[in-house]
């Protein structure tokens, strides 16, 4: 299988991808203290093209379409790597509405996990593919902002962004 590696540049930050034949399997911010080592952990031994295959490049046009505020969904396909507790977490995230926020405690509810919370917010924290599993919309059930890989500022910039789109808030600031 062939992977590919790009940099796709957004409002609030360059995020680093990598592709597989079957999509996108990595998608942070490149200032992410922790990317060269899930780099070197996921893709050891592979080798990656420094191209955008057709999963990339669809990517791109998305993040145009999503930062203008003409997408709440992300259709391009995803080929996550985790364990299935993970991956069960990730579609219930993919499952929070645009504009809306849900709580590890209604994550772990929603999963028939209700002791579950810290386990959840393990596999939030474990997600390598940000906006396509958006964790950024997980919250802590007092409402308060709790942990986002590309930072809180972007975290609560995007919450604002969505809001705002979705009509259900005010304008975002500006970001930076």
């Amino acid at each position: 299988m062939n992977y590919y590696q790009s940099t796709i540049t957004t409002l609030i930050g360059d995020l680093f991808t990598i592709s597989s034949e079957k999509g996108i399997c990595l998608l942070l911010f490149e200032d992410d203290p922790s990317l060269e080592y899930e780099i070197k952990k996921q893709f050891k031994e592979i080798e990656i093209v420094h191209d955008r295959n057709y999963h990339i490049k669809n990517l791109n046009k998305e993040f145009d379409n999503y930062f203008s505020g003409n997408l709440k969904t992300f259709q391009t396909p995803l080929d996550a790597n985790g364990t299935d507790f993970q991956c069960k977490v990730w579609t219930e995230i993919k499952m929070i509405p645009y504009g809306e926020t849900s709580s590890y405690k209604i994550i772990s509810d929603d999963l028939n996990h209700p002791k579950s919370i810290r386990a959840i917010g393990r596999a939030n924290g474990a997600n390598k593919i940000l906006f396509l599993i958006p964790c950024h919309r997980v919250i802590g059930s007092d409402g308060k902002l709790i942990g986002y890989r590309g930072g809180l500022q972007r975290k609560q910039w995007l919450l604002d962004f969505e809001k705002r789109i979705s009509g259900n808030e005010k304008e975002p600031m500006l970001f930076g």
